[in-house]
């Protein structure tokens, strides 16, 4: 009895794994199988993009079918772009005294951009925000603790290492923010489409 056999995955080196798994399995299991495995591959699945789709009446001829297409797989040019990635930006509670300084002073660049934003934010606050991001040993006065220097200097890091790694080419697909961090992660990414 012919039965329909159906693959889909996400990308097509996905697609081609699957393929391959498939037939590193059909191989080694018995025909008897060969129904089972045929209704298990249409039933209960998710649907994507590229599609592998054949029908056959015994094992064999389903191994067949999946050497074929492996080999027009292999044989297609697979184009994967290169890997972009995605930005978390945690909330308050991620920040503590210095953390700034390793940066700071190996990336004169950084540096640059964390002192010009951690400048405006000194302006807006009335506190300077630089000792508590680059000194190793807290300024007197309130502790980064404070809910209101903590976040004020979670949000500047996070600012200036975004526009850093902009200054390396770095240009995520994407952002993602816990608490606080999701003010910095709404405020100043674009997508790159």
């Amino acid at each position: 009895m012919p039965m329909l056999f159906v693959l889909s995955a996400k990308t097509q080196l996905a697609l081609l794994k699957y393929v391959q798994d498939y037939l590193d399995f059909c191989t080694k299991t018995d025909e008897s199988n060969f129904q089972s495995v045929c209704y298990t591959s249409c039933v209960g699945r998710e649907h994507y993009k590229y599609r592998f789709a054949c029908v056959a009446r015994s094992m064999p001829e389903l191994i067949v079918k999946l050497e074929s297409e492996l080999s027009l797989l292999r044989s297609t040019k697979v184009s994967v772009s290169s890997p972009r990635p995605v930005l978390g930006f945690p909330g308050q509670g991620a920040q503590y005294q210095g953390m700034a300084h390793a940066l700071a002073q190996r990336y004169p660049r950084f540096r640059t951009i964390l002192s010009e934003a951690a400048g405006a934010a000194t302006s807006a606050a009335g506190f300077s925000v630089l000792p508590y991001l680059i000194d190793e040993e807290p300024p007197a006065g309130p502790s980064l603790d404070a809910s209101r220097i903590g976040q004020i200097c979670t949000f500047v890091y996070q600012y200036a290492m975004y526009r850093w790694l902009e200054t390396l080419g770095v240009q995520p697909q994407g952002v993602i923010g816990h608490s606080l961090g999701e003010i910095p992660a709404a405020g100043i990414f674009t997508p790159v489409l």
